[in-house]
């Protein structure tokens, strides 16, 4: 089931998120001075009240009036959504929101006028007053002035652990804002945060210029690519790239028909992926998915098995989905790729080509002459290594994906990098629009994206049997 978002109201930031925040995370923004990390955190907060949420906004290097000071002067106040102990006497603009902001200071040990023998009940009060207020959305700009307060950086790591679970377990999201300075803290944060947000102002040519990535995002896919963000009166803006405009209004989206896989990776008619592989890993399954979901789309298939497959296997395996391979084949739809020379049913024979054959137009016969479909491709590339030898690879692997970029075919190609060239895995690595990396620890077999056209990538994630259609399924850790 896909995790509950929440979406930031913040311009542009939500796209990079994939929809926003996970529910109940801790999400870091942290930046060096002016870059506008208070401007987003109050963004963040009145956008949540207006939408009927509860916000607690802890100040802990500015007093109260200060910082409602700076608010007031921005498009998005209101101060009807303020909590009622802070709001003046105008009524809410929607009568019926429940929402609002309250915000409380807290000055090296002070906080709501009280005072604290500790760092620790410091963090109780937070604690006590998210629970019993039913805060939703919990901001502390910044987290640097608590820390402070610490000795010991193994009890700072361990209150703020603590912190994060219990508002995780009370579905609380929450947002620190952090110097880029404190190397301490971001060590520590950085770790424990589950989104992390860098923000960056610099002078360029005599103007300031504002950037904007983000750097960590479990549970999810980012964009983890440099974006430009204005900052004004109306709040923190970040301004799309033309490329990711280009490929939303020019690209297909294709499906590897494993859910899970689709919503990370989000993979486009028009491109090339490697599924990159360690000794151990077993992607058959992905495989099969990629080429049954092909074909149930009317895409031509080209397909070269794994090494340790037989035919007859790959048969069976696809089988399950419903492909009756040898049929495919005999109508033109599939083409079997063999770098091994592997004993070939009779059924078959007729529609396997090897690496000598493999030229830029066999690649594409599966289309049986036609120009009205696409292809997919799911190449063995250590097979394709050992059958052509570096070179020839190379200048094959140049010519297909020029191809299929400009048929707007989908290129699959997957193995284990560490057994070629260190310079031919380069190669293919930087070749690829995306990249998909899997490996086996600890019994378990983890798949994560670490790069896409649109510059997104993923946290790692499990693949899992299943029992059903399609057979594997991406879960979260």
């Amino acid at each position: 089931m896909p995790p509950e978002l929440v979406k930031t109201g913040i311009y542009g930031l939500d796209q990079l998120l994939s929809g926003g925040f996970i529910k109940g995370s801790t999400v870091l923004v942290s930046g060096n001075y002016g870059a506008g990390k208070t401007l987003m955190a109050l963004q963040y907060a009145f956008y949540q009240a207006s939408r009927g949420e509860r916000v607690l906004y802890v100040s802990t290097s500015e007093p109260v009036f200060k910082v409602r000071q700076f608010a007031s002067s921005l498009d998005f106040y209101d101060d009807s959504l303020l909590y009622a102990g802070y709001r003046d006497a105008s009524p809410k603009k929607n009568a019926r929101a429940s929402g609002s902001v309250e915000f409380i200071e807290s000055s090296m040990g002070i906080i709501t006028g009280l005072h604290f023998a500790d760092e620790g009940s410091l963090i109780e009060e937070i604690r006590n007053m998210v629970e019993g207020k039913g805060i939703q959305h919990l901001i502390i700009d910044p987290i640097t002035t608590i820390t402070m307060l610490y000795e010991s950086e193994i009890a700072m790591r361990k209150d703020i652990l603590l912190m994060g679970a219990w508002l995780t377990r009370l579905g609380c999201t929450v947002l620190l804002t952090a110097e880029e300075s404190d190397s301490r803290l971001l060590d520590v944060e950085k770790y424990l945060a589950d989104c992390v947000i860098t923000l960056n102002s610099q002078m360029r040519d005599h103007e300031r210029e504002y950037h904007i990535a983000v750097q960590k995002l479990r549970g999810n896919r980012q964009n983890m690519s440099g974006h430009l963000y204005t900052v004004g009166r109306d709040g923190v803006n970040v301004i799309q790239d033309l490329t990711r405009q280009h490929a939303q209004d020019t690209l297909r989206r294709a499906s590897t028909g494993i859910p899970g896989i689709d919503r990370v990776a989000r993979i486009d008619y028009g491109t090339a992926w490697l599924i990159a592989v360690d000794g151990r890993a077993n992607v058959t399954p992905v495989l099969e998915s990629v080429v049954a979901e092909g074909l149930a789309r009317g895409d031509g298939i080209v397909y070269a098995p794994p090494a340790g497959l037989s035919f007859t296997a790959a048969e069976e395996g696809l089988r399950r989905y419903g492909v009756d391979l040898a049929n495919e084949c005999s109508t033109g739809n599939v083409l079997l790729v063999d770098y091994y020379g592997r004993n070939v049913p009779a059924r078959l024979s007729h529609h396997i080509t090897d690496a000598g054959q493999a030229d830029e137009d066999k690649v594409v016969a599966a289309d049986g002459g036609r120009s009205d479909r696409r292809t997919r491709a799911v190449i063995d590339l250590n097979g394709q290594r050992y059958a052509q030898g570096p070179d020839a690879m190379r200048r094959q692997i140049v010519a297909t994906l020029s191809r299929a970029r400009e048929r707007g075919d989908l290129w699959v190609g997957y193995g284990n990098l560490a057994e070629m060239e260190p310079e031919l895995a380069g190669f293919i690595r930087q070749a690829c629009d995306g990249v998909m990396e899997v490996c086996v620890r600890d019994r378990y077999q983890f798949l994560r994206v670490t790069r896409s056209p649109d510059g997104f990538v993923s946290s790692e994630q499990v693949l899992v049997p299943s029992d059903n259609k399609p057979y594997i399924r991406l879960q979260q850790k």
